[in-house]
This record gives structure tokens, C-alpha cells and sequence, in this order.
């Protein structure tokens, strides 16, 4: 969905009031939704902001009728750092803090067979 609202003439895109700001918010959706999802979050955040910027690429394409623009691209990278920062605050909070299960009445036999 993402990548046909990024390629739609700007005059039937559904839009906020500001280019950058529809950025922002897009890629900070995607990357929440995303780090659901996945497993290995490092190459989907990468893949994530290398896909903003080969979309803006797309975008400069004289058949597209839109402009690349290298901010935008900054903006796109930009929502995927406040959604990185969101879930790492979110998960930060839900963590259970560690217990110390070493104390003298916690102690584990070996099973015997």
C-alpha cells in the first residue's frame, strides 16, 4: 500500500498537510508493523530505508510524474528511527525485570536416572 500511495499522482494520493510529515508517519507505521512481525530486525529496518530511497528513485522516473527528492528519502529514514524509538521504548517498559534465581533456597538438583 505504502508503494502505491508513493507512486499515485500527488493529486489523487490521499495526503497530510505536509510532504514530509506523510513520510514520517508512513515509515514509522511501517516499521512498527513490521518489527512486529519479523524476527530479525536489523536487515528489515535495512531493507526498510534501502526501499524509501529505490521508491524515491521510482519516483524520479519521467512515466511517474513525480519528483525524487533526497529529503524525502531523509524523512522516510527518519520515521523508521521514531518507530525503532517507539518500539524500543514500548519494549523497554513491558521487559520483566531479571530475578536472581541464585539465592540458597532457589537450587536446582541434577535429575538421576
Amino acid at each position: 500500500m505504502a508503494v502505491a500511495l508513493g507512486l499515485m499522482p500527488h493529486n489523487v494520493a490521499p495526503s497530510l498537510p505536509y510532504d514530509k510529515l506523510q513520510h514520517v508517519v508512513g515509515f514509522m507505521a511501517l516499521t512498527i508493523c513490521g518489527l512486529l512481525w519479523v524476527t530479525k530486525k536489523s536487515p528489515f529496518v535495512v531493507a526498510l530505508a534501502l526501499a524509501g530511497g529505490a521508491l524515491e528513485l521510482v519516483q524520479g522516473l519521467p512515466m511517474i510524474g513525480r519528483k525524487a527528492a533526497l529529503l524525502d528519502w531523509f524523512a522516510s529514514v527518519l520515521g523508521i528511527a521514531v518507530g525503532l524509538a517507539s518500539m524500543a521504548r514500548q519494549s523497554a517498559r513491558w521487559t520483566p525485570a531479571s530475578t536472581d534465581h541464585s539465592a540458597a533456597g532457589s537450587q536446582t538438583r541434577p535429575l538421576t536416572s
